[in-house]
């Protein structure tokens, strides 16, 4: 559980590192648009707030599939070894990318523009430090919501996986009964096809 935990936290300090580097890069290249008034800000991050949520619930339904399908007998072959874990540890992180994102953006939405902040840029003119930081936020909240979705998206290929995995096995098991049955008819009937219709009649007689 506390490598888990450490993984996870890995994760997202590597995430925000990575969100950092490619703000620095797009001072110099400008390949993101990054909105300049404070209305744009809070609209574009209402947006990703809106875009969270709505991947955040579709995680939370294929974690709760998982979690389902983990009680049927159908997955017991898979329950000592790690696969569950995994794919579950997957549809997590991306649900934890998704909450930063969120949280960030309610950040700058509720804090970044507040007339208290601004007050202070003022008297101490650091307007463009205050500009710089939160384009910054506004890379960091992207960067999540990007990297939630690359999680989800991942998450779910692997339950479409698992899925098949399951469905393929059984189908076969399926197919080795129906050929052990069709096998079984057939030497039956070929016990029956040995006994003619005068043999039957000869010993009916007789034996009346």
């Amino acid at each position: 559980m506390k490598s888990i935990l450490q993984n996870r936290i890995m994760k997202v300090l590597l995430a925000l590192l990575v969100c950092i580097v490619i703000y620095l890069i797009n001072v110099h290249l400008n390949f993101l648009s990054i909105p300049q008034s404070d209305k744009d800000m809070k609209e574009y991050e209402f947006d990703i707030i809106t875009v969270c949520t709505v991947f955040a619930g579709f995680s939370f339904s294929v974690l709760g599939l998982i979690i389902s399908l983990s009680a049927s007998k159908a997955m017991d072959r898979f329950k000592e070894t790690n696969i569950l874990l995994t794919y579950c540890n997957v549809v997590t992180d991306s649900i934890v990318m998704f909450v930063i994102s969120t949280f960030v953006s309610i950040f700058i939405i509720l804090t970044a523009y507040s007339s208290f902040i601004l007050q202070i840029c003022k008297e101490i003119k650091l307007f463009d430090i205050h500009d710089s930081m939160v384009e910054l936020l506004y890379t960091v909240s992207i960067g999540y919501l990007i990297y939630g979705i690359i999680l989800f998206a991942i998450s779910v290929k692997k339950m479409v996986m698992l899925i098949n995995k399951v469905f393929e096995e059984d189908i076969e098991k399926g197919r080795k009964k129906a050929d052990n049955f069709l096998k079984a008819a057939q030497k039956q009937q070929d016990k029956m096809s040995k006994y003619e219709p005068d043999d039957y009649e000869k010993h009916t007689f007789k034996s009346e």
